[in-house]
C-alpha cells in the first residue's frame, strides 16, 4: 500500500466517524500502525539529520501524534507503541543522505494531503441531527462540566497537552508513555459520555492550538498539568 494510502487511512479516523471511511475494521487497523510506523521514522530521521524547519518539524509532530492516538484507538496502545518504537529505530538508524531528505519530506507532504482530504471530507458530511433528549435522559449540569473540570472540558485539555509533548519532548520515555495509555482511556471514555462528534471537534481544536508551539514556559506548564492531571486519575 503506498505511503499516502496508509495515511489517507489513518489521519482521518480522528476526525471523522467510522461509518463514513470505506475501509474494513481490520484494514484500518493495519493500516493505522503502519502509519505510525512511516510517521515515526520520518520524525526520528528529521531529528537525526535535520531536514526540516521548526514550523514543518512542529507540523509533522502533530500528525504523529494524531496517528498514535487513532492507532490505539483502531487496535490497541501497545501496537501503535510497537510500530512507533519500528519508527522511531529506523529512523534513527537512517543515514543522513539525500533518500532520507526525500523520504522525510515526501512523508510531510503525504501527511499533509491525508489531513486536507480528511477536512474536506468533514466538511462535506452532513450533520446529523439528534432526536432531543427526554428529561429523564439528560444529564445533570454540574459545576465540574460547566467549568470545563471533567468530560469533554478535561479531555481537550489533556489532547491539547498530549500533542504539545510530541512537539515539546518535556517528559521522560516512562511518562510519555504513561501518558498515552491515558489518553487513549481517556478518548474511549469521552466519546461514551460526549459523543464522537464533540470528541472529534475537541481533537481538531487541540490540534489547531498546539500548532506552532515554542515551548515556551507557559507550554511546558500546560504539559506538565495535563500529564498530572490525567495520570492521577
Amino acid at each position: 500500500m503506498p505511503k499516502l494510502t496508509y495515511l489517507l487511512v489513518t489521519l482521518p479516523l480522528m476526525v471523522l466517524p467510522a461509518a463514513t471511511l470505506a475501509v474494513k475494521p481490520v484494514l484500518a487497523s493495519t493500516a493505522a500502525e503502519e502509519a505510525v510506523r512511516i510517521l515515526s521514522r520520518a520524525k526520528a530521521a528529521d531529528r537525526h539529520c535535520n531536514v526540516l524547519s521548526f514550523s514543518e518539524r512542529s507540523e509533522l509532530s502533530r500528525y504523529t501524534a494524531r496517528a498514535e492516538v487513532a492507532a490505539a484507538s483502531q487496535s490497541s496502545a501497545g501496537a501503535a507503541r510497537s510500530a512507533a518504537g519500528k519508527g522511531y529505530a529506523e529512523g534513527n538508524g537512517a543515514s543522513c543522505t539525500a533518500a532520507t531528505t526525500a523520504d522525510v519530506r515526501e512523508t510531510l507532504e503525504a501527511a499533509r494531503e491525508a489531513v486536507a482530504e480528511s477536512n474536506r471530507q468533514t466538511a462535506a458530511a452532513p450533520a446529523k441531527r439528534r432526536a432531543p433528549e427526554t428529561r429523564a435522559a439528560q444529564k445533570p449540569e454540574t459545576a465540574s462540566t460547566r467549568s470545563g473540570g471533567g468530560g469533554l472540558g478535561l479531555y481537550s485539555r489533556v489532547v491539547k497537552a498530549y500533542y504539545l509533548e510530541r512537539q515539546c519532548n518535556s517528559l521522560s520515555r516512562f511518562q510519555v508513555a504513561r501518558f498515552y495509555d491515558r489518553v487513549i482511556t481517556l478518548h474511549r471514555e469521552t466519546v461514551t459520555q460526549s459523543g464522537k462528534s464533540a470528541v472529534n471537534r475537541a481533537v481538531r481544536n487541540a490540534e489547531r492550538n498546539a500548532a506552532g508551539a515554542k515551548c515556551s514556559a507557559n507550554e511546558l506548564a500546560q504539559i506538565e498539568r495535563g500529564y498530572k492531571g490525567v495520570s492521577s486519575r
